[in-house]
């Protein structure tokens, strides 16, 4: 038979797990340079101009939605 306290104790870990879960995900998503990629690449204004390569970042987390 299962006791209250042993329920308790079940409770209570998976509430600190999905806590956990919960404090990660936040973190995450506040560091927006990972949620966003970008892709450059430079024209000179004229034939003399400066050239510059061309630039990207990827994306470094994506996120399900539901």
């Amino acid at each position: 038979m299962t006791k209250l306290n042993q329920i308790l104790a079940v409770e209570k870990g998976v509430k600190a797990d999905a806590q956990r879960k919960v404090t990660d995900a936040y973190h995450t998503i506040q560091k927006s340079p990972l949620l966003s990629g970008i892709s450059r690449s430079y024209q000179p204004i004229d034939d003399e101009g400066e050239q510059l390569p061309p630039e990207s970042t990827r994306v470094q987390v994506q996120v399900a939605t539901s």
